[in-house]
Order: C-alpha cells, then structure tokens, then sequence
C-alpha cells in the first residue's frame, strides 16, 4: 500500500543525485573560472583617452538601451538604420565577463601579457576570470574571450563553429584561422606569393619569399656562384629563434631545413646611429572582409645590438648582434634600454637628418594596408570554405606588423606577429614603473583598443546625411529608387557602415589607415584580389566584392574629412 510513496521518494532521490552530479562536472569543467590575482596598485590606475574620457563610460550602458529602444520616433529610412544599429553594439547586463584563455606552456602569455590587459578589464568592471579546461571554451561563459594562444585557437580557444554562433554581446581577440592565413611565415609567404605573381601593382612593398624545401628549385639559379645573401628563418617560431644567413645553397638541403621561409637579405638597411633597425607597428584590425584597419601613433624602434658593417664579408654578416633587431636576442648582449627607441624619438632624429618624418610613416602606412588587403583574398576563401560564408563580426585582433626601412627609407613588411607582447615591464615577474614613457604607451594604447570595439555610438544622423548626399538609397523596399538614388544597400552594407563610422569616432590615438580617402592607388589590387575570387564564387560563399565597399567607405570618408576641415 505504501509502494507508490516509496517510489515517489525513490524518483526525488535519483533527481537529486543527478543534480548533484551534473553540478559537481560543470564545476570540474569550468572550475569557477577562479579569479585572476591582481595587485592593488595596479587596480588603482585608469588609463584616460586621449580627449579625457575612460575607455567605457559608466553612462555608455544607458546610452546603449537608448539607442536600442527609441527607434520608435523614426520613420522610413531612419528607423531602418536605427534598428541596423540597435542590433550591432555590446550589450551586457550587469558586469560583463572576460574570459582568459592561456593555452602556452607554463603560462608564458598571461605571464607576459595579462597585467596590462586585467588592469583595464577590472578597472571597466569586467568579471575577469581564467578558464585552463583542455577544450575550447562555451559560448555561454563571456561577453569577451581574450585568447592568448599562436596554436590551436580552433581547438582549445574556441571551436570553429563557435564563431559563427557569436552574439552582438560577445567579443574574440583574434580572427578565426588568422594563425595560418598571415601569422604564420610560411602560409603568409604562399598567399603573398599567389595573390602577388600577376598583381597589376608593384610589389615592392614585401619581401620575396621561399618556402622550404617546396622552393629549392626557385632558389637554386637565384644562389648560383654564392654572391647574395639571404636570411633564413623557420616557419613556425618567433623571438629571433634558428634565424641565420647564408649564400651557400647547400646550406638549405640538409634534412634539417624543413619549415624554412627564405627571404632575400637587405643590403642597404636603414642605418640609425650606425645601427640596423627595424619597426615593430601596432595596427588594429577592427573587420578583415572588408578590412578595416587602424594604426597606431606609438610603436618600437628595435636596434640591433652592434655596429652594422656595410663592408663585411658573408662570414661576418652571419653575426647576429649585426642583423636580428629582436630585443630578445639584443638584450643578450646589452641592456634592453639601449635597444629601443619610440616613433617620437625616431620622427625627430628623421626630422634632423633632413628627411620627411611624416611621409615615411604614410609609406609604412600604405605599405600595410596593401598587405593586408592582399590577405583578403586567404581570408575570403577560408572563411567560405570553414565559416560558411560567415566573416567574423564579433572577431578584432591588435597585430604587431613589422617593417624595415632602405637606405631611401622605402618600408618593407617583414611579417605579422598576431600576438604582440603587451608586457608592461623590461623583465617577467618585475613590477612596471605606471610613470614609464613605455608602460603608458602600452596601456594607453589598450584603453583606445577598449573604445574603438567596445564604446556605444549614436551615428544615425551622421549617417543619413552622408546617405543623403550620395543619393544612397535602402533596399529591398520603397526606400530606393531609379533616377532618385545613385545606388542602393541593404541591412549588411548598413551594418558594415555603422561599425565604420562609430569606429572612427572612437579612434582616440589609432589612425585609420583603410579605408582612406585617397582610395584610388588601391584600386588596381582590389579588384586583381576580386577577381581571382571570382574563379571561386560558382562553389563557395564567397563574400560580396571588396572593390563595392571600397568605392562606397572611401566616398564617405572624404565626406567626413570635408566636414572636419569646415568647422576647423
């Protein structure tokens, strides 16, 4: 008689232990995402823009539901981008959530790098804790995941289809499969190589390059009689690591020599007091289809750490201290103050010689944007192959884009660190000086990093008034018409143009470097790049041409730059 009671209680009991259970493996899988430990005199210093204000305001959530609920006053057109733009900001309820992601050895990044970027995380009220599962991180765990990764983002950062899933209310440090598409020295070479061998432009603006050993046949005739010199480097490794020299072919055809990038050396280095120097330029990438790519006005002079001798033989080139400008190899001989120089101090000793500070820097510039839009192309087939189609909104990634100059200071892009040290202090584990030209540059730059992606903007009106003055019209719906309107968008042209536009009102120390209002020189690559992916739109997603916004972003942003010269 008493059964149905004793099974009652029997099924509450399974349900109980099955709760239990189930909450004790989601606590072993996340662990809490235990707190990350700062120190207080970190936690007390807020970075200020560059007009005055935080890098988040603690009215920009209230602005934000503004924007989100007060489209209803609008009409045509304007309630369109209204709700365009109600859809497109960072939306947190409460504190958001960063979430770190450190899959190196021993830490080695968060070691590095996770000082400067929790001190404006936890002075923005971000929940910043570390997730260390060996599986890629949920969805529902962040509004913003900061991976500190150079392998296996897909894997242990987040899963590939995990990005296609991303909210307007979450954010990734890194573009999907940038690793193997410009940060890698080998499949960066590949792309250039291929996008580059029947450009209508000169290339002079990289590097050649060789990949070993799939190029020894390319290289053999160019080393016949051992008269130039070439460095060799290994594909996958950074910090100056099994660099060397040579113009002897044999030296690229031992069994040893797998994963080697080869490149032309330099013969005529910029020479800075007597020393070869390179250019470590910080460059932000906000959208890679279409780019969008800021640059910003602070970066590293990096000395080589002796002497460079323009009449050595090739056995004395192979000296390091002579030709790798890596603090991390000069600091083996010097001490690391006497291996840098800030753009400022570098503009002034230009300015001295009698050169034309401001026109070199415009070159580096226009040197990167070239690179970058020359990537559009593995992105673009990537994305549509692996993301179907999807091209990484949610996705912005800081690049440490390295650049040497000639002796005619023309700029050349050596590679692309997608994962540039943001250490604060000269030595891990040594306590920054916050008063430090160096330690404020760094933080400085995140705080404007902080702003440009993550700040609400209202850019409605702004952008009705340059839809208006091109005649741009909205479709599909009544909102675009023959012989009324030059041309038409819709919601994703909308989309891309808000983003534009609060962006570049955000800039705070970045320059935008594409798109630019003197678009033109660019044109001719655009358009070689789309039309090499024309041979793959009958089989892949691929995303609308480039050469369409190009046109659209170059004609607004002269409009925006007429308007800034009539109220100055």
């Amino acid at each position: 008689m008493h059964w149905p009671v004793k099974r009652s209680t029997l099924l509450i009991g399974v349900v109980i232990v099955f709760l239990i259970s189930y909450i004790y493996q989601l606590r072993q899988a996340v662990k809490t995402c235990f707190e990350l430990p700062y120190e207080t005199k970190l936690q007390l210093f807020l970075p200020v823009l560059h007009d005055g204000s935080h890098p988040l305001e603690k009215n920009d959530h209230a602005s934000n539901l503004m924007i989100n609920h007060n489209c209803q006053q609008f009409s045509d057109e304007e309630a369109i981008i209204c709700q365009v733009q109600s859809s497109l900001y960072f939306y947190h309820y409460g504190n958001p959530t960063a979430i770190v992601r450190d899959i190196s050895i021993m830490n080695y990044f968060a070691q590095r790098d996770l000082q400067g970027w929790s001190m404006l995380l936890s002075n923005l009220s971000f929940n910043t804790a570390e997730y260390s599962q060996r599986s890629p991180v949920p969805l529902n765990l962040f509004n913003f995941l900061l991976c500190l990764a150079i392998n296996n983002q897909d894997v242990l950062c987040l899963k590939k289809d995990s990005y296609v899933h991303l909210t307007q209310g979450q954010r990734v440090n890194q573009f999907y499969n940038a690793r193997n598409i410009i940060w890698r020295k080998d499949t960066f070479c590949d792309i250039m190589n291929k996008v580059l061998l029947n450009s209508p432009i000169n290339s002079d603006f990289i590097f050649q390059c060789w990949n070993l050993p799939k190029d020894l046949d390319k290289l053999k005739p160019l080393m016949e009689g051992g008269q130039r010199d070439f460095i060799v480097k290994p594909s996958d490794s950074g910090e100056g690591h099994g660099i060397f020299i040579t113009r002897n072919f044999t030296e690229l055809t031992s069994d040893d020599k797998t994963n080697f990038v080869v490149q032309p050396l330099l013969t005529d280095p910029l020479l800075v007091e007597g020393r070869k120097v390179d250019l470590r330029t910080y460059v932000l990438v906000t959208s890679v289809l279409p780019l969008r790519a800021y640059f910003y006005k602070e970066g590293l002079v990096r000395f080589a750490s002796t002497s460079y001798n323009t009449t050595t033989s090739s056995n004395v080139t192979k000296d390091e201290r002579q030709f790798l400008t890596n603090t991390s190899v000069g600091k083996k001989y010097m001490n690391l103050a006497n291996l840098t120089w800030t753009f400022e101090k570098l503009r002034s000793w230009l300015t001295k010689q009698g050169h034309a500070a401001e026109k070199v820097f415009e070159d580096i510039k226009l040197a990167i944007v070239k690179t970058l839009l020359t990537a559009e192309y593995g992105f673009a087939v990537d994305y549509a192959t692996n993301l179907y189609g999807y091209s990484c909104q949610q996705c912005f990634q800081l690049l440490g884009v390295d650049v040497l100059l000639d002796s005619k200071l023309n700029p050349k892009i050596i590679e692309i660190n997608g994962l540039p040290s943001m250490q604060l202090s000269h030595e891990l584990g040594v306590p920054p000086n916050l008063s430090s030209v160096y330690t404020q540059t760094k933080l400085q730059m995140l705080g404007d990093l902080f702003r440009i992606v993550f700040r609400p903007t209202d850019v409605m009106t702004s952008l009705m008034e340059s839809l208006q003055l091109f005649k741009i019209g909205i479709s599909p719906g009544p909102f675009c018409k023959k012989g009324l309107h030059m041309t038409c968008i819709d919601r994703k042209d909308i989309e891309t143009l808000i983003n534009f536009k609060r962006e570049y009102m955000n800039r705070g120390g970045f320059s935008l470097i594409y798109p630019h209002s003197n678009g033109e020189e660019l044109t001719k690559l655009i358009r070689h790049v789309d039309s090499m992916l024309d041979s793959h739109r009958h089989t892949l997603p691929i995303a609308r041409t480039s050469h369409r916004y190009h046109r659209l972003l170059t004609s607004l942003l002269r409009l925006q730059h007429a308007k800034e010269q009539y109220k100055a």
